[in-house]
């Protein structure tokens, strides 16, 4: 009887190998392979195998159990909230209740269903850039009690174990890399793009800086060099990242997508309730594409990164930016008593800008762009047109100014449309409360918000995004390339995707312009990144920082940082310009500014001419001080942080 029950299980055993089908997809030099035996998944590109899940050998030589080894195994890991007792469960992919599949073009498409009431499907497929994972919001099946709040995608994919060797890149501010085993607690996790600003009351640290790029890299020994992009809704994404250590054996690096936020919200003194976004703003593709770099290295990642996502044309070599400011608002009084309005006062003006112009020897090669030319920005209110004050000079100085700068090549620019206003506008932005939502002045010093100088967010609708018609000065936007949040007001509702979405769409209709920070989204037709970053936020995960935003943007865009004579170690600066071909930048906003510039120019501008706006082919970190960059015309810098000096050499 034992051996008819032993046959009888062998049979049935025999019967499911043989039904089990592996699937194999192919594009270009990629290839997917899919067994729908245990919905095991394959990713390859040349000789090197990226499972999509952790190695079933690595789970059991670290003998995982539970929820760990059942997340390790998981394609995707959801979080769903049930509002009214706020509790907060985690379905992972490889325990649904229901899985069911189906081919598409060069993949599949996953259903998966659990009996919490959430389900929903996710498409995984190849195209000649790699390898496509998907999932469309309109496929998310919700209860009554449960929502979703967010979606992990591929958390363990090519996971390394202790024994591997290889790090990751996070594009945080100008990037940072982060060593497998490094040994350092905790976890990265941050919002692509920054946080959304009417998500939390928390006071804003200016230090910490946003994730520019959506893109994580991976270097691994054995494996080759891999980019993952969040190639749609990249907005409503964050970049988690972890090393191994004694509660988790392996190295990972995803992106989660979130659908749903919630705040904190104090109702008396000594209680809180949490704040849930009900209804689901957001409607859309949640994509993450996966690509294979040509070489090894952080600088293949940023050229593969560079090839696929931005494409366009190089932008003027220029070596400098001069930022000009303009004017300021002083407080109006009549006999000693202070009046109930103020009025523009003149810092530096036309005439100035080209006594200064007429002084520098390369006049050619610069950037100058003014900051606080115009009245209503001048009283922190959105630009409405192209119009400057009065005080900075009579219409024959600025026509003088703009004729010298179109014969000498001098690209002439202006500051407009900031987001953020000092005054309550019908349009602005409300947290998930319904309360206007309000950044703060953080004071470093006291470590305290200063809340007397709270303003209000103006909703990006409401932002006209001014260009000169003369086609005098180029617009430089101050707050697009930095700022994003999502609106809930009562009117629209706006996530952060949505936000992007209209950025775009306004700078799409602009030839050409300036922009501050620079994140991904405000690139598409920038001739300049103005207040590049050029260091990271220093997260305690990470080992060291590269360059790697200006990387990407070498042999494209312009890119400057902050001002060096502003600076408490100009050196540092200039080091940093020299590391990475940036355009030194100067502000002047007084006689005095002038001769320290002219001086600093002489004495530098001469070398970062050769560089600037010149592609990086390479770029090693020798040590803690010392850097070494190849550009692409046979330039070779090194900078030694150490005793604060450069050389400059060309290698033919």
């Amino acid at each position: 009887m034992k051996k008819m029950i032993f046959l009888f299980c062998f049979f049935i055993l025999s019967i499911s190998l043989v039904s089990a089908a592996v699937l194999d997809f192919e594009c270009g030099d990629y290839k997917l392979t899919f067994n729908d035996g245990n919905y095991e998944m394959l990713f390859s590109y040349s000789s090197a195998e990226w499972p999509l899940v952790a190695d079933r050998a690595m789970i059991g030589s670290f003998r995982l159990r539970g929820a760990q080894r059942v997340r390790s195994q998981s394609l995707f890991s959801v979080t769903a909230i049930a509002p009214q007792s706020n509790r907060i469960i985690t379905l992972n992919s490889d325990v649904a209740d229901e899985v069911s599949y189906s081919k598409i073009d060069n993949g599949i498409t996953i259903t998966y269903s659990f009996d919490d009431g959430i389900g929903f499907s996710s498409s995984i497929f190849l195209r000649e850039d790699g390898l496509h994972v998907s999932i469309d919001t309109e496929s998310f099946v919700e209860s009554e009690e449960l929502f979703i709040t967010s979606i992990q995608f591929l958390p363990f994919f090519s996971a390394s174990s202790v024994e591997d060797k290889g790090y990751f890149v996070i594009p945080d501010g100008c990037g940072a890399v982060v060593n497998f085993n490094n040994g350092k607690g905790g976890t990265y996790n941050k919002s692509v793009y920054g946080d959304d600003m009417v998500d939390s009351r928390e006071v804003r640290v200016t230090s910490s800086l946003p994730v520019i790029l959506p893109m994580i890299g991976i270097d691994k020994e054995g494996y080759g060099c891999m980019i993952a992009v969040a190639s749609s809704s990249a907005a409503m994404a964050n970049i988690v990242c972890s090393t191994a250590n004694t509660n988790n054996p392996y190295n990972i690096a995803f992106f989660q997508f979130n659908i749903r936020t919630s705040i904190e919200e104090s109702i008396a003194s000594d209680a809180s309730q949490i704040v849930y976004e009900s209804p689901r703003v957001f409607d859309g593709m949640f994509e993450v594409t996966y690509t294979a770099c040509g070489e090894d290295g952080y600088a293949s990642m940023a050229e593969t990164f560079k090839d696929l996502y931005l494409d366009y044309n190089k932008a003027d070599n220029k070596a400098a930016v001069i930022t000009v400011k303009c004017a300021e608002n002083k407080d109006m009084e009549v006999l000693g008593i202070p009046m109930p309005f103020s009025l523009n006062h003149r810092v530096i003006g036309y005439s100035d800008i080209l006594d200064f112009l007429l002084s520098v020897s390369d006049p050619s090669s610069l950037i100058v762009n003014f900051e606080d030319w115009n009245s209503r920005v001048l009283r922190g209110h959105n630009q409405e047109n192209f119009k400057f004050v009065p005080s900075l000079g009579r219409k024959k100085e600025m026509e003088k100014l703009v004729e010298y700068a179109s014969q000498h090549g001098i690209l002439l620019s202006a500051c407009v449309s900031p987001i953020r206003t000092t005054s309550r506008e019908k349009g602005s932005v409300r947290d998930l409360s319904g309360r206007p939502s309000r950044i703060y002045e953080y004071n470093p010093a006291s470590s305290i918000a200063d809340q007397d100088s709270a303003e209000y967010l103006l909703n990006v609708r409401n932002v006209d995004f001014v260009f000169d018609e003369g086609a005098h000065f180029l617009s430089s936007y101050i707050d697009v390339g930095n700022f994003i949040y999502s609106d809930f007001s009562d009117e629209q509702q706006m996530s952060k995707d949505s936000y992007t979405s209209v950025v775009e769409d306004k700078l799409n209709e602009i030839e050409s312009y300036l922009v501050y920070g620079g994140n991904y989204y405000s690139l598409a037709n920038a001739i300049a990144v103005l207040s590049a970053p050029y260091i990271s936020s220093r997260a305690n995960i990470f080992d060291y920082e590269i360059p790697f935003y200006e990387i990407v943007l070498s042999g494209l865009v312009s890119y400057s940082f902050d001002a060096i004579n502003r600076s408490d170690n100009p050196m540092y600066l200039i080091l940093k310009s020299m590391e990475t071909g940036a355009c030194l930048n100067y502000e002047i906003s007084s006689d005095d500014d002038i001769k320290y510039i002219i001086n600093s120019l002489d004495s530098y501008i001469g070398d970062i001419s050769l560089i600037s706006s010149v592609k990086i082919v390479s770029h090693e970190r020798i040590n803690d001080n010392l850097s070494r960059t190849v550009f692409d015309n046979g330039y070779v810098v090194t900078t030694d942080y150490a005793s604060l000096s450069y050389s400059i050499e060309e290698v033919r």
